[in-house]
């Protein structure tokens, strides 16, 4: 599983901590793509064991375009939930993109924010990923 966050550039380019964070327990299924690298140009670079940065218009683009690959995949397997966590990544690639010199994504085994450091005010269905949106909770 991949924790994924967005970092802000301090005033003295060090990274303070996330602005944002998201995960979900099984995105490895879309984002481990390391065995195709004819189809991905971004995933099939991102190592599973070690920490990516992201930042820049060509990387965080070219992220986005295998993301969109990914997002079409767990559609077809009718997996709205990754779908939704998918697209929520999607976003904050785009985020970085707006900000390109002031945040960076950040994908990492290692990435967890404690859920004492989740904003408190956060609804709890929405807390950790936004992957069941537009779903029935008991």
């Amino acid at each position: 599983m991949q924790g994924i966050s967005v970092y802000q550039v301090g005033d003295d380019v060090s990274i303070d901590k996330p602005i944002y964070h998201t995960f979900h327990e099984r995105n490895g299924e879309y984002l481990e793509r390391e065995n195709e690298p004819n189809r991905f140009r971004i995933l099939a670079e991102i190592d599973d064991c070690d920490p990516n940065f992201f930042s820049g218009y060509d990387l965080l683009n070219d992220l986005i375009l295998d993301l969109d690959l990914v997002i079409e995949e767990a559609n077809l397997n009718n997996d709205e939930e990754l779908s939704n966590h998918l697209k929520e990544v999607l976003v904050l690639c785009k985020l970085c993109v707006w900000n390109v010199n002031n945040f960076w994504l950040y994908i990492s085994p290692y990435e967890r924010v404690a859920p004492t450091n989740y904003p408190e005010k956060i609804i709890e269905k929405f807390k950790y990923s936004i992957s069941s949106a537009g779903t029935k909770t008991t």
